[in-house]
């Protein structure tokens, strides 16, 4: 479910209404969006918000640096 406000984390797909907002907070981030934005992101269909996520998990696994990329998989295995 998507909500105006995400802490910690931001969705760029809902980056195309251009009215968002990340804000540096205590604790991480706090990300906002605009109700057009997301009246946006629910026309997409389930296969382009699927491609979207496959896209930015390839563009990640290819340019977080190593080190980032083992805490992440700690943090998966609940190791953390």
């Amino acid at each position: 479910m998507l909500s105006r406000t995400r802490e910690k984390r931001g969705c760029g797909m809902l980056s195309r209404a251009g009215k968002e907002k990340a804000l540096k907070t205590d604790g991480g981030f706090e990300y906002s969006v605009s109700d057009e934005a997301l009246r946006e992101h629910r026309k997409l269909s389930t296969w382009d918000k699927l491609r979207w996520l496959r896209q930015a998990n390839a563009f990640i696994a290819r340019f977080v640096p190593e080190k980032t990329k083992r805490l992440h998989e700690r943090f998966r295995s609940g190791a953390l």
